[in-house]
């Protein structure tokens, strides 16, 4: 195929309750359709849209002015391409909906794909990301990311009033090997640093400010951990270390902290002073 362009197509996908969908269904071919070996010369899409309905999570997604272009490289066998969008929208089970942006660059040969300047952005975080995966039937998947977080715009969204306020940084690497018989949050390892210049703790029993917080993250089997938390909160020193068990099953899941070492100076009573003798 030498050329292919798509002008403000329009999909709509939805599931029901029971999981059936509303895609056709035609018989499966007796030889699957090679993309590679298609080799569409140049493919292009203008002003695209998908809608998105399923009721059985419950998930519910837009997407608008979907623009896409592909090209093929036959002296690697592989395309070229971006993909992007604006004003997408996300509505997961009773969380606000999350407005968002998203592009993206690719290379796809039969051997793997590779995604560049990958940015998601949105009013409660930016993701700039590159990552890579290897073997399409089983696959293993690297990447790093870049994240900026405003913990008050996610705590709107997720309707959460204890999330602190103020701006988080946080990078690091993720991994991905696919094993049919182990659940996805054990497949998957994070590891990472976060920061933040301050943050805005506002309980009911109290409001107070953390200033320098930083510490080290790590997702493996199923377990989170985060380690080396330290912030200056009243003017002294927290430090602290935390554990989720279990990730990847409700049941089981269970949460261990452990406080390093406490040391709040604003927070101690001043001590009385002896009153001056007068001659």
């Amino acid at each position: 195929v030498q050329e292919l362009i798509l002008d403000r197509r329009v999909v709509r996908f939805w599931v029901n309750q029971q999981g059936h969908t509303n895609l056709p269904q035609t018989p499966t071919p007796a030889e699957p359709v090679n993309v590679f070996d298609l080799a569409v010369g140049h493919l292009m899409l203008n002003k695209g849209e998908i809608y998105y309905n399923d009721r059985q999570t419950p998930l519910a997604a837009e997407v608008h002015d979907l623009q896409a272009q592909v090209s093929f490289d036959p002296s690697k066998t592989g395309y070229d391409g971006t993909l992007g969008y604006r004003q997408g929208r996300v509505a997961f089970d009773d969380f606000n909906p999350l407005q968002h942006d998203f592009q993206v660059r690719f290379n796809a040969t039969p051997s793997g794909l590779t995604l560049s300047q990958i940015v998601l952005a949105s009013d409660p975080f930016r993701v700039t990301a590159d990552a890579s995966m290897k073997n399409y039937a089983s696959p293993f998947v690297e990447g790093s990311y870049q994240a900026v977080v405003s913990g008050g715009e996610l705590g709107k969204l997720l309707k959460n009033k204890v999330l602190p306020g103020g701006k988080i940084t946080t990078r690091g690497n993720v991994r991905y090997r696919s094993h049919p018989r182990k659940p996805f949050l054990e497949n998957l390892s994070i590891e990472g640093q976060l920061n933040s210049d301050e943050l805005t703790i506002d309980l009911p029993e109290a409001r107070t400010r953390a200033r320098s917080f930083k510490g080290e993250y790590r997702l493996y089997g199923g377990t989170f951990e985060a380690r080396k938390l330290q912030a200056t909160v009243l003017d002294g020193q927290v430090a602290a270390d935390l554990t989720i068990l279990h990730l990847a099953d409700k049941r089981e899941a269970r949460l261990e902290g452990t406080m390093r070492s406490v040391s709040l100076a604003a927070a101690r009573p001043a001590l009385p002073t002896k009153p001056q003798e007068h001659i």
